[in-house]
């Protein structure tokens, strides 16, 4: 009995140890000192979903917000006719329904993987609470702000891309700089992230093509030198 209690605590720090980890690494809660971390990980649960798992729906009751650990995730609402409209598709390190921490008591939209997901689940009542506390408040504002800062930046810089670059500022940021990329994205997710439309993708795809870079299915191949002149 108490070989089992024993090993059934050390499981229990080993995964908390582990949530503890990957908290730090989230831009949210970087430079938070690890006592509250420690709290906040006594808090969180590692989820696994499925391609087409529901996260929540569309105004369920928000007790929780997440971090993409694994996957993506897409955030859509449903129009008066019934159709889908996609606000967002989020991946891996990103953050979703925070919202629900000052703003709403209810999730603004409806959350689905859209490939296998793997989330931190955060109980939004911990933050909430950790609030509260001076010292807590002002690293958990001081890295908002931070972040806020940081986002301004990257939309200043995209704002002067046109679509190519953009379109291979994407590729190099998150996948890094290579000769061959496999994507779980479709072209309207990847047009989304880079702030077009699908038509004008294409276009610029079509363009590409003559210098080598071809998508084909989930695949793209870039031209071993093209890089450099980058």
């Amino acid at each position: 009995m108490f070989l089992t209690l024993y090993l059934t605590y050390v499981k229990n720090v080993i995964k908390i140890m582990e949530i503890l980890k990957k908290l730090e690494k989230s831009y949210l809660f970087q430079g938070i000192d690890v006592q509250f971390l420690s709290q906040i990980s006594k808090n969180t649960l590692i989820r696994n979903f499925n391609p087409g798992e529901f996260v929540f729906f569309e105004g369920d009751t928000g007790k929780y917000f997440y971090i993409v650990l694994e996957g993506r995730i897409e955030l859509y609402k449903s129009s008066s006719d019934d159709r889908e409209i996609v606000l967002k598709t989020v991946g891996k390190e990103e953050i979703f329904a925070e919202v629900i921490i000052f703003e709403k008591n209810t999730y603004p939209a409806t959350a689905k993987a859209t490939v296998k997901s793997r989330l931190l689940q955060i109980d939004k009542e911990i933050i909430i609470k950790l609030l509260n506390i001076e010292e807590f408040r002002i690293q958990f504002i001081k890295t908002l702000f931070s972040k806020m800062r940081e986002l301004a930046e990257r939309l200043k810089f995209l704002n002067s891309m046109d679509v190519e670059e953009r379109f291979l500022f994407f590729l190099s940021s998150n996948y890094g700089r290579q000769n061959s990329y496999k994507l779980n994205l479709s072209k309207k997710e990847v047009a989304r992230e880079i702030g077009t439309i699908p038509e004008t993708l294409s276009r610029m795809l079509k363009k590409l093509g003559k210098e080598g870079i071809i998508w084909k299915g989930s695949s793209i191949t870039v031209p071993e030198n093209f890089w450099k002149n980058k």
